[in-house]
This record gives C-alpha cells, structure tokens and sequence, in this order.
C-alpha cells in the first residue's frame, strides 16, 4: 500500500496535508457510496468528522511550530498507526433466496374444455375460468404484488373438474 506521503509531497507539512487528503476524501467516498444512514446518524458523523478534521489541523499546527523553531522543514515520518479506513474487509455474502420452481401448465387434454384458476387477491378468494394457454401462463409468471397462486384445475364442458395440475402447499 502506497503511503499517504507519496500523494502529496513536496508540499509542506506532507504528513498533515496528505493524511487529511487521502483519508476525508477515501471516508468520504465510502460513506456517500455505501451507507444508507438517517439524519440524526448523519449529523453524529459530521460532527465527528468535523472533530477529526479538527484534530488534524492542531497536527499541522504543532509541525508548523516545530518548523519554525528550527528554522526549516523537519522531515516527519508518517504515521504508524493503521486507520480504520484502509482497512478492507471482506464482503459478506448473503444468501439467495431459494427461487420457486416455475409452474408449468400442460395444454388441454381431448376432454377437456379450459381451465379453473383460483388466487388469494389481498385476502380475497378469487376463482376465474380462462381457455387459452397463453392467458394461462401470462397470469401464473406476472402475478400482481398481494396475489397469491392457490389452485389451477382443467375442466370439463360441464364445468366439473378433470384434473387438478397445481396446488399451493
């Protein structure tokens, strides 16, 4: 990993100058691309960022007066300590949610005449009779969102059941 020195020297006070580049602007990023945090977390970040920045400034202060006292730029080392910024941490994987196998629908048999559906619609019971496979299938994979697939039967020229090709569990 590079040293935050190397993207700002040459300038005075690198440490300083270069810590507080690298680092608001890497923390700054990350929080504006990965945290989806309310307005009362937002304002205890800021402050503490504002805390943070205050502090590297008194950093600066304290070289600029270490400077001054000897007359020219003292070569400070940059920081030992690690910052919990640089360090990446592995992403958590989450597990998919298994998807449900796909209703398959046959077409009619010789005696049969349509088909029977029956749904749960926002806790309603809902029953519908449909002859084309086409409408079948249409209302079996683009269900509405609170519609709940319960029963699909074929039926006779009687309107009695033939057989029933799904059940809910």
């Amino acid at each position: 990993m590079r040293s935050p020195l190397a993207y700002c020297a040459g300038t005075p006070h690198d440490s300083t100058t270069a810590l507080r580049h690298v680092y608001s602007t890497q923390n700054d990023h990350e929080l504006s691309h990965s945290m989806s945090a309310s307005t009362e977390e937002l304002i205890a970040i800021n402050s503490l960022l504002i805390e943070r920045e205050a502090e590297f400034a008194r950093v600066h202060s304290i070289e600029a007066q270490i400077s001054a006292l000897l007359g020219a730029e003292y070569p400070f080392d940059p920081p030992e300590v690690i910052i919990p910024s640089t360090i990446k941490k592995k992403a958590i994987k989450t597990k998919r949610a298994a998807k449900e196998a796909a209703i398959k629908i046959r077409r009619l048999a010789d005696r049969e005449i349509a088909y029977r559906f029956s749904w749960l619609d926002k806790g309603q019971a809902v029953t519908n009779e449909l002859t084309e496979l086409k409408a079948v299938d249409a209302l079996i994979n683009d269900t509405l969102p609170g519609m709940k697939l319960l029963k699909v039967e074929t039926l006779d020229f009687d309107s009695a059941t033939v057989q029933t090709l799904y059940e809910a569990e």
